[in-house]
């Protein structure tokens, strides 16, 4: 993935001076954690709508050019995705490379939804029915066009990042959500008791 690609060389990059013009960013000075990832949250945030050609191309100059070497275990491999779903857990798809879709031609956009969904239909040996927005803002991150697209292919619903509860009136390609990223029970408690307040009062 090209964020954890960014994330990964800051992360292993030696102490000291960065320089991040190439991301229309100032040079800054690398020292403890927070400051490490202060830094890629920058740089993923100023490449992130970039053409997916600029994107890639920036993204392997600067890993290149600090010269860390990556890991290639980060993501689930095909018998964890497997056991998650045998655990009883349902497999959503999410495009092949996490682009912004919005930013994709017609065939492009078709292609990264379709090859996710029958990717992983082929190791859980069941159809895909779900599908998320990768960054998903309305608008921002994708469009109508593939809001339509994700229904045509046979999708039963999909996600976006629109922080709310889902009601009787949502569209079921553009399910709102909001995420259990709270460390503490107590934190998610509240988010849940606010989220549905608001639920309610709508």
């Amino acid at each position: 993935m090209w964020n954890d690609s960014i994330i990964e060389t800051v992360r292993r990059a030696p102490a000291g001076p960065l320089a991040l013009q190439e991301f229309g960013l100032d040079t800054v000075t690398l020292a403890d954690d927070a400051t490490r990832g202060e830094v890629a949250g920058r740089i993923l945030k100023s490449i992130k709508h970039r053409p997916f050609e600029e994107r890639q191309r920036l993204v392997s100059c600067f890993c290149d050019r600090v010269g860390r070497r990556l890991p290639d275990d980060l993501m689930m491999t095909n018998s964890q995705v497997r056991e998650l779903y045998d655990a009883g857990m349902e497999i959503g798809a999410h495009t092949m490379t996490h682009p912004i879709l919005k930013m994709l031609s017609d065939a492009d956009a078709r292609l990264q939804i379709l090859d996710s969904s029958q990717a992983l239909e082929k190791i859980i040996g069941q159809r895909i029915t779900g599908f998320a927005y990768p960054n998903g803002r309305p608008g921002d991150d994708y469009a109508v066009r593939d809001r339509n697209l994700v229904e045509s292919l046979g999708f039963s619903y999909a996600l976006s990042t629109v922080a709310a509860v889902a009601t009787s009136d949502s569209d079921c390609f553009q399910l709102p959500r909001f995420t259990p990223w709270d460390r503490e029970p107590a934190a998610w408690l509240a988010r849940l008791m606010l989220m549905y307040r608001g639920a309610q009062g709508r």
